[in-house]
């Protein structure tokens, strides 16, 4: 649901990827600004920003560490090209070559390039509990054809590889192999290619994450995304109190489930108070 400002994570794997704030005027889309959220979450946060945990903390996937490719559930699934820029499959289909992005640079302003995917998944090989998407019973190696291809050599054909390899999070190598083990890393410090890595503000009850000064996706303005400066989000004793603080202006999106919502929400400002029902990823979703 949508209040005074519309919020869109762009295309997910769940998350995040690029964000923007939308606005009812016609001309400009407005910049900067930080954006209260609520989507669920009750427990008090924990500083573990490893994306191939079990249970990293909200927003690492996709607005911190990003994939190859996104598929696009509203669109029947079909792939965005992410970190990658290309992919196709050898005649055999025992191989599928990723051609990646120029340009990219983490957030401290590293080159992102081959090195980096190729160390993720050669880092799955030596500790496959990271490998969370399930790429290892169907992979043989991984070779760099060139700073910005990769090729994976498959060890049997699956003509589903490229949503497995094309998903997964890819972490800096310059940072991960300085790590003794990656499998237990909390990662307090993220350095990523997402469009919000810096943590600006983290306790047990509130995340604010803040963008990226690198990134490399530009907004319809020319100007680089995102078009919001931080992202904040207090954890809430329930639902009651999430939709309370919605209800009150003091956050402008929210996932929770809102009982009567045309009564309880959008009637209290109707130019401004608006909600929208997710087309995909559930059976119910709003």
């Amino acid at each position: 649901m949508y209040k005074k400002l519309s919020f869109i994570v762009g295309l997910s794997m769940a998350l995040v990827l690029s964000m923007s704030l939308v606005s009812a005027q016609d001309t400009a889309i407005p910049r900067g600004g930080t954006v209260v959220i609520s989507e669920g979450q009750q427990a008090a946060f924990v500083r573990n920003f490893n994306p191939y945990s079990p249970d990293p903390t909200r927003w690492t996937k996709s607005s911190i560490y990003e994939p190859l490719t996104v598929y696009n559930p509203v669109d029947g699934g079909s792939p965005t090209h992410w970190l990658a820029t290309d992919y196709s499959f050898s005649d055999d289909l025992l191989s599928l070559t990723y051609t990646l992005r120029e340009g990219v640079l983490w957030s401290d302003g590293e080159d992102f390039n081959a090195d980096d995917v190729i160390f993720v998944f050669n880092m799955f090989e030596e500790y496959p509990a990271l490998d969370r998407s399930g790429v290892l019973p169907y992979l043989d190696s991984v070779e760099k054809v060139d700073d910005y291809t990769v090729k994976f050599n498959l060890n049997q054909i699956f003509t589903q590889a490229d949503t497995l390899i094309g998903q997964v999070q890819i972490v800096p190598e310059h940072i991960f192999s300085a790590v003794d083990d990656p499998v237990t890393f909390t990662n307090p410090d993220p350095v990523g290619t997402g469009p919000l890595t810096n943590v600006a503000n983290f306790n047990e009850q509130v995340l604010e994450l803040c963008r990226n000064e690198n990134y490399w996706q530009m907004g319809e303005d020319g100007l680089p995304l995102p078009y919001i400066d931080c992202m904040r989000m207090p954890v809430y004793a329930g639902n009651d109190a999430a939709n309370f603080a919605l209800i009150n202006n003091e956050i402008d999106w929210a996932g929770n489930f809102v009982a009567d919502i045309d009564t309880t929400y959008v009637s209290a400002d109707p130019d401004n108070h608006h909600y929208y029902f997710w087309p995909g990823g559930a059976t119910v979703q709003y």
